[in-house]
């Protein structure tokens, strides 16, 4: 797995903040980068598909496509999610 640049980590909390994606989590610490669309589905790591998600919530939408994991879930549609849809 290739490793996400510092960089790119500050322009993801200049662009939405610094907060879980799904629930908002602002517990620095347990923040992980998720790709909207996993790697595994074809997703990659330009900084449009990247975003800040607790490690709890990440492991829960695993390789899901965020919409299934809204689907799924009944996932809340924010207005930081409603950008990557």
């Amino acid at each position: 797995m290739s490793k996400i640049s510092q960089i790119k980590v500050i322009q993801i909390a200049h662009r939405d903040g610094v907060g879980c994606l799904y629930c908002n989590s602002k517990i620095i610490n347990v923040l992980t980068i998720d790709h909207i669309v996993p790697r595994d589905r074809g997703g990659s790591n330009n900084i449009k598909n990247l975003a800040f998600a607790c490690k709890q919530c990440n492991s829960v939408k695993s390789n899901m496509l965020l919409t299934e994991f809204i689907k799924k879930y009944d996932v809340e549609i924010t207005q930081k999610i409603a950008k990557f849809l």
